[in-house]
């Protein structure tokens, strides 16, 4: 961690707080009502990480385009089309779930879906597209938001 740059550690670290503070306010509520409200609030602000994340590999792809314009290779178009990826799992978790009512269902897929971002930032890092430190935080703010949303699940358990 001493390697990421301060404005990228504060930010990141900024970024898992109200996963965490949702999650508690979900957790010590007494009122099944707030819960809900609160594990809602916490999904939302979830997909909305998710698709700031995915919203990085667009970025690369901007990047690249900037120094060396042209035509997008095969993996810059992959690149393009999973950085949608999360913006569009995120908002099915977050309008789908209601329609099936198990609640549960919320902090479990935004889980996978953080874990499943993770993993695309680690191939992009094996693609020298992304620096060391990028892969450091970002293990940091996956742990911070699994656990997080793992306080929901257990508050709605």
């Amino acid at each position: 961690m001493k390697d990421v740059p301060k404005p990228f550690l504060v930010l990141g670290l900024a970024a898992i707080v109200p996963i965490w503070a949702l999650g508690l306010a979900a957790l010590l509520v007494a009122e099944a009502d707030w819960a809900w409200v609160f594990l809602q609030f916490q999904t939302v602000f979830a997909a909305v990480l998710c698709s700031a994340l995915g919203a990085v590999h667009w970025g690369l792809v901007l990047a690249g385009q900037a120094r060396r314009p042209g035509p997008l290779d095969g993996r810059a178009k992959g690149m393009l089309v999973y950085g949608l990826i999360p913006a569009l799992l995120g908002w099915l978790v977050v309008v789908g779930v209601p329609f099936f009512g198990q609640w549960w269902m919320w902090p479990l897929l935004m889980i996978a879906l953080v874990s499943g971002t993770y993993l695309a930032d680690i191939q992009a890092r094996d693609a020298g597209l992304l620096p060391d430190w990028y892969l450091a935080l970002r293990k940091i703010v996956t742990i911070g938001a699994q656990t997080g949303l793992a306080i929901s699940l257990g508050a709605t358990l």
